[in-house]
């Protein structure tokens, strides 16, 4: 009995000190991979040194390719501003090659993964097969037949989408197949292999092993992406800095009595978007650290997370995006339902928001009176909006059961747009703005019962957080932020794009993760 009143706390502080240097060794990796990839992203565009960024993460990325897939979410939002190499010294065309970097972080995980997880089936093969048989079943990964059919439903019909398009938009469809389809598909499986249940240390949100998680480098995207935005609305704009953009969309758009800016991407709208994913989880994670002590460390915690609310929020809000303010209330009214400690709480705070409600729609019509159309609902930017869903509708009237493939709205709308518009730079529009009518002509009734599926089974298990989490006070912060961002997702997304953009693709797929994993937390 006193040798073992001796050696557990003995046990117990050399597995503290164990965690410690285990976690000191990973954030030197973490900045290791960091330095790689922002040497190979914008040391040069030249060949030899991008290459040395490129072998210093990939090196990095073979030692631990679970903290390799961590840079995915943080720099999907530069997909508008990709990595180019022109050095016609090796062969490379005069115009050069580029790629989104979060593509290239991707590929290089995945064939770690795939190197890494080889390299351990030659050890298991050198075991005893008693120990082979223990170590195979720990961290298994398994995919059920629920869960496996809509995701290979969703691969289905994004896969007619590109067999049915004619040979002039086969290419735009191949690519957009290959960067919404294809390689989310390949992250959400890498989430699921790296970050599983069962796996010793390896849980969604935070362990010994990871210094930080999906969750924190999403949210420190996000956080960056807000703070350009918002710089670039005080009249700072360090965008350029970060990396060069892929079109000649100005980053500040004055427009109906205000100013609208880009941050890193080609409209304000896409900024709205993303900002739309990011503000509700940020403040459901200060909110839990806010409720769960004041340490030095929390301190720190409240601080972080603190300003990527804030900046997420400011991001939104300088983006001027009237569908991301419409999904911001949605979110507001989830989170307050959500996070109401009763029925009454509840019905308290629904009563709140409806006469918040109402004080904004006051508010919006005050702007209009004083000038700024951007709030005005009955506005010309409207109008074409209900234009626009009735040329899509007629084109999903003539392609009822596939659609018309990927990525080809912007080549057949001229056939269909209202002659009122023809003149205008509505012709280019790329897409239908509203979830449904996109979806439907992208992947045709397969992929509106994917989607549809898909959605149903996240709030299924999102709603089921609590009652199966180890830690239900977590639990109850994460679920009310998943469904927040969902709904606002999808009430936005009836008036503008739901999916069908990089960071968009990636973020839904990562929220369907957490939801599964989450009540491991």
């Amino acid at each position: 009995m006193n040798t073992e009143k001796i050696t557990r706390p003995e046990a117990r502080a050399a597995a503290a000190q164990q965690n410690f240097f285990v976690t000191q060794r990973s954030t030197l990796i973490l900045i290791g991979m960091f330095v790689g990839l922002a040497i190979f992203y914008r040391g040069s565009y030249q060949l030899p040194i991008s290459a040395l960024g490129l072998a210093i993460f990939s090196l990095l990325a073979l030692m631990r390719p679970d903290l390799g897939l961590l840079f995915v979410p943080l720099t999907v939002p530069l997909f508008f501003m990709p990595k180019g190499i022109w050095d016609e010294r090796f062969g490379i065309r005069p115009t050069g090659v580029s790629f989104p970097l979060h593509e290239i972080v991707l590929l290089v995980v995945l064939g770690a993964t795939i190197a890494s997880w080889l390299w351990q089936v030659v050890k298991n093969r050198a075991q005893k097969d008693e120990d082979r048989a223990a170590s195979n079943s720990r961290g298994r990964f398994t995919f059920d037949a629920v869960r496996l059919a809509p995701i290979a439903l969703f691969g289905l019909a994004g896969t007619i989408g590109v067999f049915i398009v004619p040979a002039e938009g086969r290419s735009v469809a191949i690519r957009e197949w290959r960067w919404l389809i294809v390689e989310p598909l390949i992250f959400y499986a890498l989430l699921r292999w790296h970050i599983r249940p069962s796996a010793a240390n390896a849980q969604p949100f935070r362990s010994a092993h990871k210094p930080a998680t999906l969750l924190d480098f999403f949210l420190a995207g996000g956080a960056l992406v807000g703070l350009l935005g918002v710089l670039q609305f005080l009249g700072l704009n360090l965008a350029p800095l970060i990396g060069d953009k892929s079109g000649f969309s100005d980053d500040r758009i004055f427009v109906e009595g205000v100013q609208r800016v880009t941050s890193v991407y080609g409209h304000p709208n896409n900024l709205g978007l993303y900002m739309g994913r990011i503000w509700p989880l940020a403040l459901v994670v200060l909110l839990w650290h806010w409720r769960a002590g004041n340490n030095q460390r929390r301190t720190w915690s409240l601080l972080l997370y603190a300003a990527c609310s804030l900046l997420a929020i400011g991001g939104l809000f300088v983006s001027f995006s009237r569908g991301a303010l419409l999904g911001a209330f949605a979110a507001l009214l989830m989170l307050g339902l959500l996070l109401s400690p009763n029925a009454q709480a509840a019905l308290r705070n629904l009563r709140w928001f409806l006469g918040f409600g109402l004080l904004l729609v006051v508010a919006g019509a005050v702007a209009v009176f004083l000038g700024v159309e951007r709030f005005n609902l009955l506005s010309e930017s409207s109008a074409i909006r209900l234009k626009t869903w009735a040329s899509a509708w007629a084109m999903v009237r003539e392609h009822p059961i596939f659609g018309i493939g990927l990525d080809q709205f912007g080549r057949l709308y001229p056939q269909y747009i209202d002659p009122s518009l023809v003149e205008t730079n509505e012709r280019f529009t790329a897409h239908p703005h509203n979830l449904l009518l996109d979806i439907w002509l992208r992947m045709g009734l397969l992929g509106m019962a994917a989607f549809a599926w898909l959605v149903g089974s996240f709030y299924y298990r999102a709603i089921a957080m609590t009652s199966a989490a180890s830690q239900p006070g977590l639990a109850q912060y994460l679920r009310a932020g998943l469904l927040a961002v969902m709904t606002a997702a999808l009430v936005h997304g009836l008036v503008d794009s739901f999916y069908f953009w990089p960071d968009l693709a990636f973020a839904f797929w990562l929220l369907l993760g957490l939801a599964e994993l989450g009540d491991t937390a």
